[in-house]
């Protein structure tokens, strides 16, 4: 009898897929992933924006100016 071989399924993008999405923003059917990537970076900004703020007030408070 033969063993059935199983592929095993590895959750790693390949290269291809990369090169097929980034091929997805230069048509006119990526603008939609356009504004995801443009609204995930306004995220991130406003998130470490926020954090540099309560930083900077904690290090204040601290040092007794506030």
């Amino acid at each position: 009898m033969r063993r059935k071989r199983r592929a095993i399924a590895i959750c790693v993008p390949s290269v291809f897929d990369v090169a097929g999405r980034l091929d997805e923003l230069c048509d006119g059917n990526g603008a939609s992933m356009l504004n995801r990537l443009t609204v995930l970076l306004k995220a991130v900004i406003a998130i470490i924006s926020v954090c540099v703020v309560i930083a900077l007030s904690l290090t204040a408070y601290a040092s007794g100016i506030g």
